[in-house]
C-alpha cells in the first residue's frame, strides 16, 4: 500500500484503502435505507463512489486533492473542491452521504463549509477519528468525540440513529469504519 499525503488535504491510499473499504456495511445500508443517489464527502480515489454505482445507486464524491483524481476509476464523478476555501452547497438533494475518515483532516473553523454539502442529504453515514489520534495521523486537527459530532449534526437539524450505527459497527470489518461509524437521519 502506498500513502500518498497531500498536506492539509490529509492524505489517500493509492489504489484504495481496505481500512476504509467495508461492503458489508454499504450493503446494509442499501438494504435499510434504499438510496437512488449518494454523494461521499472526501472521496479520495473515489472506490467508494465505484462500488456504490456499480450497486446500483448514482453516486458522486467531493474531493479536495487533484493527486486522488490521477488514480480514480470515476474520475467522472468526482467534483474537486478544498473546504478550506469555502462552502460546497450541491445544487440536488442526496438520499444519503458517506464520509470515512474526512472530518478530522479539516481545521475545526471549517466545519459548516462541509456540513453545507453533507446538509443535502437526508441520510449521513460517517467516520472521524478519536481524540486518541490526535498525534497518530497525517493532519490530524480535529479529532473529537462521538458528542462534539452529535451536536454539530444536531445543530444542523439531524438525530443519530444510536442503535443503528452499534449495529452497523457490529458487523463492520474494516479498521476505520468499525470503531466510529455513525448514521444520522435528519429531522
Amino acid at each position: 500500500m502506498e500513502l500518498v499525503m497531500d498536506g492539509h488535504l490529509g492524505g489517500f491510499v493509492r489504489g484504495g484503502d481496505p481500512d476504509t473499504y467495508d461492503t458489508a456495511v454499504w450493503s446494509e445500508l442499501i438494504k435499510t435505507f434504499n438510496p437512488q443517489n449518494l454523494i461521499d464527502i472526501g472521496c479520495g480515489e473515489g472506490h467508494s463512489v465505484k462500488w456504490f454505482a456499480d450497486n446500483g445507486v448514482d453516486a458522486i464524491g467531493i474531493e479536495g486533492s487533484a493527486k486522488a483524481l490521477d488514480n480514480s476509476p470515476v474520475k467522472d464523478r468526482i467534483i474537486l473542491h478544498d473546504y478550506t476555501k469555502g462552502p460546497y452547497k450541491v445544487e440536488s438533494e442526496f438520499d444519503m452521504a458517506w464520509s470515512c475518515e474526512f472530518v478530522e483532516h479539516v481545521e475545526p473553523q471549517y466545519v459548516n463549509n462541509y456540513m453545507a454539502t453533507f446538509n443535502s442529504a437526508k441520510i449521513v453515514a460517517m467516520t472521524y477519528s478519536e481524540p486518541k489520534w490526535s498525534d497518530g495521523g497525517h493532519h490530524h486537527v480535529n479529532c473529537q468525540p462521538q458528542s462534539y459530532w452529535n451536536d454539530i449534526f444536531e445543530f444542523w437539524g439531524y438525530q443519530w440513529m444510536e442503535d443503528f450505527s452499534r449495529d452497523l459497527r457490529s458487523i463492520a470489518t474494516a479498521r476505520w469504519i468499525k470503531p466510529t461509524l455513525s448514521i444520522y437521519r435528519k429531522k
